[in-house]
């Protein structure tokens, strides 16, 4: 499974800078001030750091600062209601993954209308879904880590950025998919520091930082899928 990061901006921004661009370069060029980019994750995640590499060339390319907001919580709606209360005036830009496409099928009432609300700009990274353990865990590969959690049913735990975040799902196909049975644990976002203190026994997450101890594939739905049909 993985997990694609994009930029936003609110819907009417796209609009009505479109039509307008030639007038409005010709009595201010944009931008003339600094850039707010919300990202809805806690500092030292992996999209927090996308968020400081893309507004640092973005600063550079602008000649203006892009300074972070980071809004975590929620899994992702705090953020994303931020962006959507806004003023469409440009100057606030929005760094989301998944969660964005998923949320409006998982919740009724969201704070915002994703397609009337938010535009998007630009796709800039894709990353993939891993499973690391504690490595604690009697378990060198994932076949035994299925085997482990079918002997201890409900005994082991996993954390994820968020309930409904893509890491969340992957962790429950990969509960519906072997017959293991593991209790959820969410986070407001990749803490790994949170993660070390939680006496987790698994952690489904994006691969951007070295884990301790990861259960070994080729590619990870490759080896995902020989795990599975080999355990039955």
């Amino acid at each position: 499974m993985s997990k694609f990061f994009t930029i936003l901006a609110g819907a009417l921004i796209a609009g009505a800078l479109m039509p307008m661009a030639g007038s409005a370069t010709a009595q201010q060029a944009y931008p003339s001030k600094p850039i707010r980019m919300i990202v809805p994750y806690p500092p030292g995640g992996g999209s927090d750091l996308m968020g400081r590499l893309v507004g640092q060339k973005l600063s550079e390319s602008w000649s203006q600062p892009v300074l972070i907001d980071n809004r975590g919580g929620g899994n992702t709606i705090i953020g994303t209601e931020a962006l959507a209360r806004s003023s469409p005036d440009g100057y606030t830009i929005f760094l989301t993954a998944s969660p964005l496409a998923v949320l409006p099928n998982l919740y009724r009432n969201l704070p915002y209308d994703t397609l009337k609300d938010l535009a998007p700009v630009a796709t800039f990274a894709i990353a993939a879904q891993v499973f690391v353990v504690n490595p604690s865990v009697a378990a060198t590969n994932l076949q035994e880590f299925i085997a482990l959690a079918k002997s201890k049913p409900g005994q082991l735990n996993f954390a994820s950025s968020g309930s409904g975040g893509p890491a969340h799902l992957a962790g429950e196909l990969f509960k519906l998919m072997t017959g293991v049975q593991m209790q959820h644990i969410p986070f407001k976002g990749t803490d790994i520091a949170a993660y070390s203190q939680a006496h987790l026994n698994a952690v489904a997450r994006r691969l951007n930082t070295r884990p301790r101890k990861t259960l070994n594939y080729e590619t990870p739905a490759e080896r995902f899928s020989q795990s599975v049909a080999s355990t039955g």
